[in-house]
């Protein structure tokens, strides 16, 4: 109906009614993690820009980190998810301040590359804050 002039919209309103020019599209621009494990995909995928917390580098076998009220993600499971799902930018954070700026990218770039990620990925290293993270650097460019 793009090439229809404003006066034949008016009559497909008055004859049809508004709603029959509109059409109502839902979809997750922003999906935001927080504490989460992960284990429902769907709820995911479709985003555009995820934000997923990726605490861990690995799984974490010290029995002094609290889990049954905080869960926590790794990387590993957070990449193969994104891996099954559709989103067009993904951005890590919450990394526990245990790892190095050097040790999450080393890692991060060596899951990205064996599971053939390709949609641009943004790192929130520890400590940081990030005023317009889109408009930097994707660590896989």
């Amino acid at each position: 109906m793009t090439d229809l002039k404003p006066a034949e919209i008016k009559q497909i309103a008055i004859d049809k009614g508004s709603a029959f020019l509109t059409t109502t599209v839902k979809r997750n621009l922003i999906s935001f993690s927080g504490d989460t494990p992960v284990d429902d995909f769907s709820k995911w995928d479709g985003t555009d820009i995820l934000i997923h917390e990726a605490t861990f580098l690995k799984e974490e076998t010290n029995s002094t980190i609290e889990t049954r009220y905080n869960k926590h993600a790794t990387i590993s499971e957070v990449l193969k998810m994104v891996k099954e799902i559709k989103l067009n930018k993904l951005i890590l954070t919450h990394f526990s301040s245990r790892y190095s700026n050097e040790e999450i990218s080393s890692t991060v770039k060596r899951l990205l590359k064996e599971l053939k990620i390709k949609i641009p990925v943004y790192i929130v290293y520890p400590g940081e804050i990030h005023r317009d993270i889109l408009n930097t650097k994707a660590l896989n460019e």
